[in-house]
């Protein structure tokens, strides 16, 4: 009867019918629910004391959990970085739903209806810490949000589920398991089934992310570091964009909206949203970035789309050079034509004066398939100093519509790489973003990230009374330079050297920083840069 009272009920309507008049019971609760959580680490030691005055019925509705890792409070309790991410390492997956789990048991919960858990992010807990947790609870709705699971796990602690939502990443393979009579035939209750289709997220997004975290945790000695500058030139940034707020620095505007009134499209408002995505991507690679921002002029034509005015962009690359920015972005193309040939020039003798300058530029592949790419400004003849940069797929392959890897100088994750950051947004929620230009941003972000890491272990190793080089610093800003510290990270073969694995460097960062005090950071930061 109590089962049947959880499974058709509300929470309110299960509490008067099971409890009735006896209110001391009214403060059992009827579930567990960590999602709204302003952070995505919580302390085990918040888990254990922090909620240890909260009494649940041994029988609970559901229990819902977001995307979140456990973190052990560390010494420095008088640091604001003394609690600090400690991913639960375990094969290929981690263990932190385990003591959560367990924290529920000691609380005499015994049975659990309803089961939500984040795990769509890399890397997801092993199918052994999912049995641990859930092992027992008789789950009757399964919602685990991990790609490809296995149905021998689901089989082995949920065998009465009636409700199943399973996460596909496409794979064939897991496809026919779960179909065939070994699969979901197996389950004898089972009555729903919800199949959830994602491509799985970038690796390299996700490894990037982790180190992006990583590196905020570590102090630099007050005015000793000079601000990572990028130039963002695209069609501007939306001031309502918190993930932006105190990362702008200032910016321009080519796009006059009325010349007769004298009126400008002010950089602070984006027409379309692209500059604003732009930006999110760089800081998101990159979160100490600096941005110039400067929106250029542009059209929207019938037969080609969206067309940014040559002289526009020619005038925006001079802006960007007398601020002295490291990076130009430039995630757009243009197409010669009769009518702004004398832009076209205008521009090529501006990137000239970029390169000249020592500033890195990053711009995209038009993604016209097999057609061949002369496009504006990878097609300057000033310079050969501006990366080409192509969308690669999570498998590290070039995008189909780069066309030719080959003539491109990098790629870099492209295609349906989810917008949103881990905790931002539930999987149902999320865009996905595909182009040349979205890995053009990311490109840019993660050279600017470079440029921070080399910075900040210069300066860390000089406030020791160690000698630094701050020419690797300089150095780096040189474009061939930087070519060499993205191929020293590492690049795949089958890419024609072309993909960077930055797990080769940036992941084994981050595992090595797990269990250590933020003081041993910077020496994990210096190891980095040498590899650079």
């Amino acid at each position: 009867l109590k089962v049947h009272c959880l499974r058709t009920r509300d929470h309110d309507q299960a509490i008067e019918l099971l409890y009735g008049q006896n209110t001391r019971r009214y403060f059992e609760e009827l579930y567990f629910d960590l999602c709204g959580s302003s952070s995505r680490y919580i302390d085990e030691e918040w888990i254990s004391h922090g909620l240890d005055y909260i009494c649940f019925d041994n029988m609970l509705q559901y229990v819902a959990l977001p995307q979140l890792e456990l973190t052990k409070k560390q010494q420095a309790s008088n640091s604001r970085f003394a609690r600090r991410k400690n991913i639960l390492p375990d094969g290929d997956g981690r263990r932190d739903m385990i003591f959560i789990f367990d924290f529920l048991r000691k609380k005499g919960v015994s049975r659990i209806l309803r089961v939500i858990v984040d795990d769509i992010l890399y890397p997801a807990h092993s199918d052994e810490a999912i049995e641990q947790a859930i092992g027992g609870f008789g789950v009757e709705v399964w919602d685990w949000r991990k790609f490809d699971i296995s149905m021998d796990t689901i089989m082995d602690v949920a065998s009465d589920v009636r409700e199943l939502h399973l996460y596909s990443s496409g794979n064939n393979a897991v496809l026919r398991g779960w179909s065939d009579h070994g699969g979901l035939a197996q389950l004898k209750n089972l009555q729903t089934v919800y199949l959830h289709m994602t491509q799985h997220p970038h690796r390299w997004i996700t490894c990037m992310d982790n180190f992006a975290d990583f590196i905020q945790n570590i102090r630099s000695p007050v005015g000793s570091m000079e601000d990572v500058r990028v130039a963002l030139i695209d069609d501007g940034v939306d001031i309502e964009e918190k993930t932006l707020r105190g990362k702008i620095v200032g910016g321009r505007s080519f796009f006059p909206r009325d010349h007769a009134q004298n009126l400008q499209r002010p950089f602070y408002v984006s027409g379309s949203g692209h500059g604003t995505v732009m930006a999110s991507l760089i800081c998101r690679v990159c979160p100490t970035a600096k941005l110039f921002v400067v929106k250029v002029a542009e059209h929207v034509s019938a037969s080609s789309g969206r067309q940014i005015s040559a002289n526009s962009a020619a005038r925006a690359v001079r802006a960007a050079i007398d601020q002295k920015v490291h990076v130009i972005t430039m995630p757009w193309t243009i197409q010669r034509n009769e009518q702004n040939a004398a832009g076209i020039r205008d521009l090529e003798v501006a990137i000239g004066a970029a390169a000249s300058a020592g500033i890195m530029m990053f711009c995209a592949a038009s993604d016209q398939g097999p057609a061949i790419d002369v496009t504006f400004p990878a097609a300057c003849v000033t310079t050969k100093n501006i990366f080409k940069i192509g969308a690669a797929e999570a498998s590290g392959t070039v995008w189909k519509w780069v066309g030719d890897a080959a003539a491109v100088d990098f790629i870099f994750p492209g295609h349906e790489v989810i917008k949103e950051r881990p905790n931002d947004a539930s999987i149902d929620k999320c865009q996905t973003l595909t182009g040349s230009w979205v890995a053009t941003a990311i490109a840019s972000g993660f050279a600017a990230m470079i440029l921070y890491c080399v910075q900040l272990s210069f300066v860390q190793t000089r406030a020791t009374n160690r000698p630094g080089k701050v020419d690797n610093f300089e150095g780096l800003q040189r474009h061939e330079r930087m070519r060499e510290a993205f191929l020293a990270i590492g690049t795949t073969q089958s890419s024609g050297n072309k993909y960077i694995e930055v797990w080769n460097v940036f992941e084994k960062a981050v595992e090595k920083s797990q269990g250590k005090p933020p003081d041993q950071f910077p020496a994990i930061v210096n190891e980095v840069a040498n590899k650079l």
